[in-house]
């Protein structure tokens, strides 16, 4: 046989294998050939892509969702490119499911001469078109370990929330995962854990909820630990982070290098029952109002103990009217302790670490907060306090 017919034999063969690998996807997606397209995606809500139907331009997974949620363990991966799908993923048992990969870009709000336009970087974006369902919901002891990876999710209806982590579905990981300004905004939240049961280790790594509803993560009913790795909520329309409730504590909160930027005049982090909590490492953007803290243990809360927010940055707008206190405590159980942030927004004048409008004990050491007129706590009452840089002393330290 000659060199020239070994080629085209060659050709011949490895175009047959990729047809059939392609008849084999198309056969187990129940899909069109789009499915196995990689899409140029500039964003999860770009133009020319608020279209009335999306069904008739993207492939739909419904099928896939439909048997996943009927098996007893199952496993999708999506390839790139936009799907659409109408049922919830609810399944029985433990399941993995992954896309492509997702991340974003996140140069604040308003955009700047740098960053004109915020990008987000969806290999798999997901349209959901299912109406107030929630779109993932995975409920139950059987889901323990399961994962959801790698998308961007959008939306043309509106859920209570986009993400429901409840009811003993322990040890579930969300990672890789873009909530940013959907075409329509959840009811609740964008992600929730325990709203109905309690979950145990849920996992938090590279997610990231902007605009996406009233509050960008629910945390409610925890036991032993939330962990959070580089997760942000930026924008949304009341708070950042919800961190337990008046019947369901949070018995261990633990965010490092998270993110909580909240709009003009609202609160980022709200502590309303926690047994513990550490945020270390982190990012802040609060003001707007004398009481936009970047975090409120309000005199509603029904436990703080062992509030730790250490080691990290605060900026923001300084063209806004400043909040009158990194933290506020009004509730008189509190135990909190404050260290190593530094603290350079511009607050009001004057400003303090803490409004201790009531605790029952606040170490507030080694912080630096630059504002003119700043203070370490605006009450002494209760409050330790050693290291810190700021424009005015405390008059006394319960230490």
């Amino acid at each position: 046989m000659s060199i020239k017919s070994q080629v085209e034999q060659t050709k011949t063969a490895r175009g047959n294998v990729v047809e059939s690998l392609l008849a084999v996807f198309r056969d187990r997606y129940r899909s069109t050939a789009a499915a196995v397209v990689m899409l140029a995606i500039s964003g999860c809500g770009g133009p020319g892509i608020r279209a009335a139907n999306l069904a008739t331009t993207y492939p739909s997974i419904d099928q896939l969702i439909t048997s996943c949620n009927a098996s007893s363990g199952c496993a999708i991966t999506l390839p790139p490119g936009t799907f659409v799908f109408t049922i919830p993923l609810a399944p029985r048992a433990m399941f993995s499911f992954r896309g492509a990969g997702a991340s974003w870009d996140n140069p604040g709000i308003p955009p700047t001469a740098m960053y004109p336009t915020p990008e987000r970087h969806c290999l798999t974006r997901l349209i959901w078109e299912g109406g107030s369902q929630t779109p993932f919901e995975v409920s139950s002891y059987h889901l323990q370990g399961s994962r959801l990876a790698g998308f961007c999710l959008d939306a043309t209806t509106s859920p209570d929330t986009f993400i429901d982590i409840d009811n003993f579905a322990s040890g579930v990981t969300l990672s890789d995962i873009v909530i940013d300004d959907p075409q329509v905004e959840a009811r609740i939240a964008g992600i929730r854990y325990g709203a109905t049961g309690p979950v145990a280790n849920p996992m938090c790594s590279n997610v990231f909820v902007r605009a996406a509803a009233p509050i960008g993560f629910d945390v409610l009913f925890v036991r032993a630990h939330f962990v959070g790795d580089h997760c942000s909520a930026v924008w949304n329309g009341e708070n950042e982070w919800v961190v337990g409730d008046v019947a369901s504590p949070v018995e261990s909160f633990h965010c490092v290098f998270c993110t909580a930027e909240a709009r003009p005049g609202n609160v980022p982090i709200v502590v309303n029952n926690a047994i513990g909590f550490w945020w270390t490492q982190g990012y802040f953007e609060c003001g707007g109002s004398s009481t936009a803290y970047c975090v409120d243990i309000p005199d509603t809360a029904v436990q703080a103990r062992n509030v730790v927010i250490s080691d990290s940055f605060v900026g923001g707008d300084s063209s806004l009217p400043g909040a009158d206190a990194f933290v506020h405590s009004d509730l008189a159980s509190a135990i909190l302790t404050i260290t190593g942030n530094q603290i350079d927004y511009v607050f009001a004048n004057p400003a303090y670490i803490l409004k201790n409008d009531a605790v029952t004990h606040a170490n507030v050491t080694e912080n630096t907060m630059t504002s003119a007129g700043s203070g370490i706590a605006s009450s002494a009452a209760n409050v330790c306090s050693f290291g810190n840089v700021t424009s005015l002393p405390l008059a006394t330290a319960a230490c």
